[in-house]
Formats: C-alpha cells, structure tokens, sequence
C-alpha cells in the first residue's frame, strides 16, 4: 500500500491522518464504506438508547409506589414484637383481647381491662381517669414505649453455643426486621450483668424486599456452672416521624456445663516444678567450643589438600641419549635410503639430511651452534671455539660442508661412490670424536656435557 500527497480534488472521506490519500481506493468507494460504518454506529447507538429506556420502565413498574411517588404503607410490614396477652416487662403496655372477641385493647398502667359481657367494667384501682390526648404529633428525641399493637420493628435472638462451657465465648445475636423510614440502634452502656461484656458487633442494614433486616452480636462470657440467662434490655428505634421508641428484648436461658464432670474426683492439680538451665552452662559451651574447633580444623585441612594437589610434580621422562648414538642411527637410515634417493634423482635431499645430521652432532657433542646457520657462519663459530672441537679440526668439518654445498647450491652431481663417501667421512668424525670411556656399541654412559654457545659479548672476546 503506498501513499501519495492529497490533491485539493479528492474526497475528505479517503484522506489519511497526514492529509494523505490511500493510493488504489477510488474517492467514491471509500466515502461509501465510511458513510457505511456511521450508519452502523448510528443503529448500535439507537440500540443501547431503546434498551436503556425499557429496563427503566420494567424497574418503575416492579415498584409501583416508588415510581408513583405513594409513601411506603406500615401495615404491610407490621409484627407485634410480642404476642397478644404477655407482658414483656412491667410498665409496657399489652394488647388483651376483649371477652366478645373484639379487637385487641392495650392494657397496663392507666388503662382498663374490658371485663365479661353483660357485667360492669370496673374502675382500676388507684389509676388515674383518662385525660385528654396531646395535640400534635409525638415530641421528637423522648423515648417512649409504643403500643404493642402498633409496634412494626421485630426482634428475634440466637445463641451459640448452647450448652457451653465455662469461659467461652458466647455469640449472642438479636436480629431487628423492620420497614422503610425507622431506624434502629443498640443503645451504649447496656448491662449484661452477671455475664461478662467481651464486644458488640453492629451490622449493617440489609434489604428483604419489602423492608429491612439488621443484625447485633454481642459477645459474652460466663464463669459459674448451670443455669444461666441473658437478660433483657432495650432497643431503640426512630420512626419516619422522628419519635424515639424501645423495643424490649426478651431474655435468653442457656446451659453451662462443667468441664469436670466425666472426672471420678475432681481436683486441681498441682503446679509443674521450675526449670531452669545451669549458669555457666558448661555442657552447651563445650559443645559450641568443639563445633568451633572442628569448623576451623576443617578449613585447615581443606586448604593443605588444594595445596598438596597442586604441588609441582616431576615429570619423569627417558634420559637423553649420547650424541654419537642418535648420530649413528641417522647414518644407518640415510644409508638405507640413499640407493632410493640417488635413483629418484633427490641428490639435494640426500645431501641435505646428511649436513643436518652432521651440524646436529657438533652442536650436541661440542656446544656450538650449527643448525639453521651458513658454512661461513659456522667457520667462524668454529675459529673462537678454538680447542673445544678436538679431536677434530675446523678446516676438515668446514672443508666437508663446502663440498655438500657445492651439490645443495651449485647443482654438482657425485656419484654413488661420492655419496657413500661422503656419508663414511661424517661416521668416521662421529667414530673419532665420540668419548674414550664409551664404546660405539654402548648406549648407557653418558658423554661429556656440551659447552654453551658463546654469543654476544664472549663470542667478541674469543675473537
């Protein structure tokens, strides 16, 4: 794909993010398949918009009084906290049914009791006559005690665990139902004497549906074996009116079990002997000591071992052997060869080895340098040697190596008889010079040490 510059007469719709033109793609297409993928945004944007809209209506229309805007209605939640004809705690008013089986009267303090049909109501004693009602709605912040057929916030507890034993942690929950608009709360400072107060736990509301559930655990602990109970205390709720009121909690019985009571003689049982370590603790520092000791023992000897094993070791080899041998087993092996070079035409070979064989023995018989070096060189080498060469004479080893470089270098061509000739003179020097004390036949003496080359400032002395 290539780009090219856009020009003023093409369509907006095929330009590129630089104000290039996509190359091969004529204008009209191009517009086409952009006015395309605007349309199809356009219907998914029309899509969501639709879909939007009708799950608001089916969410109106699951809560019609939500959406109508109607107060939410008491009734349908409501429960007595208690039931009709118990008293939960003096002083709270109790709903008693009336002898006809009419509907419910509270009764209590400052109220009458509707007696049998057909007989007088009596007054109740010492209770003061009904006055008139205040006017208005109820004094917000006052806690008072509703009517119990008008209380619409429940109240149900749970303990556990039940039997328990002494000194456990016991989870004591009072879960409150109530309607939209109240508010429910566990007042501060409550008192679960003879029960020991460990902590409260107030949840948060959750939703049922058609109203609201709330949660307290409070957690105890007793210390005395039987019966015991959890007394009641109050809750206090606010209504939508903001009037505060108190729903009693009934109490709770529960069973505490001894821990003793599968023992045949219970007793207590005496308390474990001090134990304690001796000081100084010989026993541990003598331990610590050898561990040491070994620790550094160790080392000591791990180190000795790398040093044993990396010791110079002497490398044994075979000892050299005399000049005049390795001299005469070169001989040997020309000899039986020089039938093969001289047929071959190899003259100069022949040659060659014979003058290394013979350099090689003066320079390992007499110490002077003589291989990789010319005849003149060698001559001079030879004069400042002076005596060293005996029994043999400079001229006669430089005489020998002028005639083999006649055939190395001026291409002279003895004859067998000259080149076996040759090969006798260098035996009969190796045979001269070799030492009075070995034999040639014998390979175990060694013969004298060969003097080091003189070079350099003693090489100018000797000269």
């Amino acid at each position: 794909m290539t780009l090219s510059p856009t020009q003023p007469d093409v369509d907006q719709g095929t330009r590129g993010r630089r104000g290039h033109t996509i190359a091969g793609l004529a204008p009209r297409s191009t517009a086409r398949v952009v006015w395309t993928k605007r349309r199809a945004w356009t219907r998914f944007g029309a899509a969501l918009r639709v879909s939007g809209c009708a799950a608001l209506v089916v969410f109106a229309w699951s809560q019609p009084s939500r959406a109508l805007g109607e107060p939410p209605d008491p009734a349908a939640s409501r429960t007595p906290a208690v039931s009709a004809g118990v008293d939960p705690r003096p002083g709270t008013p109790t709903a008693v049914p009336d002898a006809a089986g009419s509907s419910p009267v509270p009764a209590g303090a400052g109220s009458r009791v509707p007696a049998a049909a057909g007989s007088p109501v009596p007054e109740a004693v010492g209770s003061p006559a009904p006055g008139p009602a205040a006017a208005g709605s109820p004094v917000p912040g006052v806690s008072t005690p509703a009517p119990a057929d008008t209380v619409p916030v429940t109240a149900i507890t749970k303990l556990a665990p039940d039997p328990s034993h002494i000194g456990d942690l016991l989870a004591f929950e009072v879960v409150v139902a109530y309607p939209d608009g109240y508010t429910v709360n566990l007042p501060t400072g409550v008192d679960f004497s003879p029960l020991e107060l460990v902590g409260v736990d107030e949840g948060e509301p959750a939703s049922t549906g058609t109203g609201w559930r709330r949660t307290f655990t409070v957690t105890l602990q007793h210390f005395a074996v039987g019966e015991a109970t959890v007394p009641s205390f109050d809750l206090t709720y606010v209504d939508p009116q903001g009037s505060v009121q108190t729903l009693t909690v009934a109490a709770r019985q529960f069973t505490v079990d001894s821990l003793l009571a599968n023992e045949v003689d219970p007793a207590i049982r005496p308390e474990d002997p001090p134990f304690s370590l001796e000081y100084p603790a010989v026993t541990a520092e003598l331990a610590i000591y050898a561990a040491l000791v070994a620790l550094v023992a160790g080392l000591v000897l791990a180190r000795l071992w790398a040093r044993w094993r990396q010791r110079p070791r002497a490398i044994v080899t075979e000892p050299p052997r005399p000049p005049h041998e390795r001299a005469n087993e070169a001989l040997s092996t020309l000899e039986a060869r020089r039938a093969e070079l001289l047929e071959a035409g190899r003259v100069t070979d022949y040659y060659l080895e014979l003058t290394d064989i013979a350099k090689s023995y003066v320079q390992s018989r007499f110490g002077i340098e003589a291989l990789d070096r010319t005849t003149d060189e060698i001559r001079r080498a030879l004069v400042r040697a002076g005596d060293r060469l005996a029994p043999l004479s400079a001229d006669e080893l430089v005489k020998f190596l002028q005639e083999c470089d006649l055939v190395k270098f001026a291409r002279f061509a003895p004859n067998d008889e000259d080149a076996s000739a040759s090969l006798d003179e260098v035996r009969d020097m190796v045979a001269r010079s070799t030492p009075a004390a070995e034999s040639p036949g014998s390979s175990s003496a060694a013969g004298p040490s060969p003097r080091p080359p003189v070079d350099g400032p003693a090489r100018q002395e000797a000269s």
